[in-house]
């Protein structure tokens, strides 16, 4: 949120949060989920012409290209509003307060790289199935509500099992650290 000069816009995702109007809620998700499906739709050919490779840098005589420089700030610019547009529809579609996303969010972070959950994470070639299987009609749609419920689920999920273990596991570190040093003094006294 940083990125996004983060007061002012955490100022604005908390009263998005904090809505007690159901219905502006919905309102509130349907149209940042609309703007999202149109700067998907339209960013296409501002994420094809993205190429950040050392060669694409570089034209004939290497002369510096400063066009592929402009296409790729376009596609950051693209990326970060496209991920300000879900930040801003998680808070408004979301019944879970923002406090405890942000609570669980990084421990999900942390879970992610581990064991198979890359796999799980793997959403392009879930899409690309999904894809395989449905109509064309369908299949956008279904798509996108796919990749949109199964990282919130994941962070839902993992967060809270990792912020439910983690206390116990610090505290029974701390215990064992408390009974080591207490045999420690205890032996240091009876060698004394």
């Amino acid at each position: 949120i940083g990125f996004y000069t983060g007061g002012g816009i955490f100022k604005v995702l908390t009263k998005v949060a904090d809505e007690p109007s159901k219905v502006r809620r919905a309102l509130i998700a349907g149209s940042v989920l609309a703007l999202y499906c149109a700067m998907y739709s339209v960013g296409q050919p501002v994420k094809q012409a993205f190429n950040d490779r050392c060669s694409s840098f570089w034209g004939p005589g290497d002369s510096l290209v400063w066009v592929q420089i402009m296409k790729n700030v376009g596609y950051y610019i693209m990326n970060l509003s496209m991920s300000l547009t879900y930040v801003v529809f998680i808070a408004a579609a979301v019944p879970v307060h923002l406090k405890y996303l942000a609570k669980i969010c990084f421990s999900s972070l942390i879970m992610s790289p581990l064991g198979g959950i890359p796999c799980l994470l793997d959403f392009s070639s879930q899409a690309l199935a999904i894809r395989a299987v449905l109509s064309p009609a369908i299949s956008p749609a279904v798509e996108m509500l796919w990749v949109f419920t199964v990282p919130f689920l994941f962070e839902l999920v993992s967060g809270a099992i990792v912020t439910a273990i983690l206390p116990v596991v610090i505290k029974g570190c701390i215990s064992l650290v408390g009974s080591i040093k207490a045999r420690v003094r205890s032996a240091r006294k009876q060698l004394a």
